[in-house]
């Protein structure tokens, strides 16, 4: 098994399997019930006994978990377009396994999976924008359980739209108090793999709502040979996609923000199959990168544990010889 996860392509397979799966508990369907308008909103005090209830069944589990690990952290792993509900949990698991089953795992799983078609683009697209209302449930929900010592957000692909926007909206409801969001929410790490995303107005998102500077670090992968992201380029009128950015597709604006925001972007030049869009996953170089930041919480840099090359400031270059050079 050590053999095979430093190999890009097995000589031997390893499959997965679910075997069981059962309901905790939920919350319950929205829009809750109003029952005052004056002074202020009021919803019904049934309905939030029952959105309590959920919470407390998900705090119960989690201390039950987190008792089991010297890390009390947990890392929300949030997949993306045309990916089940399956699929999703076996990359939660796996990470979660490569990382020294350190920390507990929670796989947010939205609705998607709907073909590779552009009906189906379009119809994760719009469920992306339907989840992040679920998903700020979920973050205010773990960050709130005292067992729950620090929270890590992976993203990829169309799930980095359901996190930044999700984190857009609970950075309003703190606006200009960055500490005060940050502890609520327990952030310590934000990555976004193969983020796409639109660049401009990532840019507004990023920058202008300073959601930045809401996490303790956030990383953003990229990979050029990104053939998912150049076909959703096509889908959205050649609107650039994030997670194809190279150095010099930046604008000057972005390379100025990079000079002094908490943001490493890391270019992937790896061997990533035909369509390259899960290298995350399936790069031992790149995959290694990314535990060594959740696990290990180390900066950029050889001097830091992590060989990467620097093109500027705060933009790093990884390629196949990662393993190497550790």
């Amino acid at each position: 098994m050590v053999k095979a996860s430093r190999t890009a392509i097995r000589a031997v397979s390893l499959p997965l399997s679910l075997r069981q799966v059962f309901e905790l508990e939920r919350f319950p369907s929205v829009p809750y019930r109003i029952v005052e308008s004056e002074p202020r909103l009021k919803e019904d005090p049934e309905i939030v006994a029952q959105h309590e209830a959920a919470v407390a069944a998900l705090h119960e589990e989690l201390e039950e978990r987190l008792a089991q690990t010297d890390r009390k952290e947990v890392v929300i792993f949030i997949h993306g377009f045309n990916v089940n509900f399956e699929h999703a949990v076996f990359t939660s698991a796996e990470l979660w396994h490569f990382m020294g089953r350190q920390g507990v795992p929670i796989c947010y799983s939205w609705p998607a999976g709907r073909g590779l078609s552009g009906r189906g683009y379009t119809y994760d697209t719009v469920s992306s924008e339907f989840t992040v209302f679920h998903l700020k449930q979920t973050l205010r929900a773990v960050a709130r359980c005292k067992a729950v010592e620090k929270v890590h957000i992976l993203a990829h692909s169309r799930g980095t739209a359901v996190a930044t926007t999700a984190l857009c909206e609970l950075m309003a409801e703190h606006r200009h108090f960055k500490d005060s969001a940050r502890s609520a929410l327990k952030l310590g790490n934000v990555i976004l793999t193969a983020p796409d995303l639109d660049y401009e107005v990532t840019q507004q998102k990023l920058g202008g709502e300073h959601v930045m500077h809401l996490p303790e670090r956030m990383t953003v992968y990229t990979h050029p040979g990104d053939k998912a992201l150049a076909a959703a380029d096509i889908l959205t009128l050649g609107m650039a996609r994030l997670g194809n950015l190279a150095p010099m597709d930046m604008t000057e604006n972005l390379r100025e923000m990079l000079q002094s925001a908490p943001l490493s972007m890391i270019e992937a030049r790896v061997s990533a199959g035909f369509i390259g869009h899960s290298y995350f996953i399936d790069s031992p170089a790149v995959s290694s990168d990314l535990i060594l930041v959740l696990r290990d919480n180390l900066n950029a840099g050889k001097k830091s544990g992590r060989p990467l090359i620097e093109r500027m400031k705060n933009f790093w270059q990884i390629r196949d010889d990662y393993l190497k050079k550790r």
